[in-house]
Formats: C-alpha cells, structure tokens, sequence
C-alpha cells in the first residue's frame, strides 16, 4: 500500500485580516510521516498587508529516495465570503457574497378582546424593511 506524500503550507495571521501574514510554515511528509519542518517569522515591507509575494529558499529538489518533490501550495479557508483559486503556486482570494437564504415568520397580534368594539380591518399590509 502507498502512503501519501505531500508538503503542508500553513500560514498565520496578525488578526482577523487575510493580508496581515506574520508566520509561514511548510512540512514535508513522505510515507504517512514527517520529514522535515521549517517556519518563518514574515514583516512585510514598510509593514503593509495588501499584497503578499514570498520567495521560499533552499528548499530540498529531491527526497531522500532520490524522487523529485512537486512542492504545491494551499490555504486554509478564509471565511465563506472569499472562493479561492489555485494556479500554480498562485493563490486568489475572490470576495463572493454567499446565496444564502433564510426564512422570516412575522405574527400579527391584535389586543382588542378578539376586536370587541368592530374596529379591526379586514385586511392588512405588512412591509418587511430590509437595513
């Protein structure tokens, strides 16, 4: 039976904000274990979060069974708002409202002593005012 081969990317943020990075890590695993680990510390230039680009060095060519490593890059998501699209080691976070639908139940209470004086409508409007 193979084991699965795969090298992990993490990336860590300053705060809620997906271009605040402060952290990179990257693990190699080969047979279903562990191989090797690094991370960096990451200050953007002039500390500015809008467009990240980072260049990993040194990175081994081959494992230690002389095979190739196809490195690969992934990022865990951000929050149902943003889709996002790999095209080599390029990631895009796209902001995308969700088509979510949710359901909303008015009741219409009348405190009239079930309308003892006649002066109910027949009908009503009701408006739904949207934030």
């Amino acid at each position: 039976m193979s084991m699965i081969n795969f090298v992990a990317l993490d990336l860590e943020t300053a705060n809620a904000y997906r271009g605040s990075i402060c952290q990179i890590g990257i693990t190699e695993v080969i047979d279903g274990k562990v191989q090797s680990s690094k991370s960096w510390l990451v200050k953007p230039q002039n500390n500015e979060y809008d467009e990240w680009k980072y260049t990993f060095t040194n990175l081994p060519k081959y494992n230690e069974q002389g095979k190739e490593i196809v490195y690969t890059v992934d990022e865990a998501e951000i929050s149902k708002f943003y889709t996002k699209t790999i095209e080599g080691t390029t990631i895009t976070n796209t902001f995308t409202v969700p088509n979510e639908k949710v359901t909303l139940i008015v009741a219409k209470v009348w405190d009239d002593n079930n309308n003892e004086k006649g002066y109910r409508p027949k009908s009503r409007i009701i408006k739904m005012k949207l934030p």
